[in-house]
């Protein structure tokens, strides 16, 4: 397989990671690079598992 880096510089959040791995999720779906779809959605599940776990226990 292949892979690559993703940087970025100055502040990241929550929100800069989904629209990141939506960008590239797209963009190797337009370029016909086979890739198993699906990486947002489970970015998207384990970012609000973590707040789940977090916010529980900040109580």
């Amino acid at each position: 397989g292949k892979i690559f880096r993703i940087g970025h510089l100055g502040s990241f959040n929550d929100l800069s990671l989904a629209g990141t791995l939506s960008g590239v999720e797209m963009g190797l779906e337009l370029a016909g690079v086979p890739h198993k779809s699906g990486g947002v959605q489970a970015a998207l599940e384990s970012l609000a598992s973590s707040l789940k776990t977090e916010t529980a226990a900040a109580r």
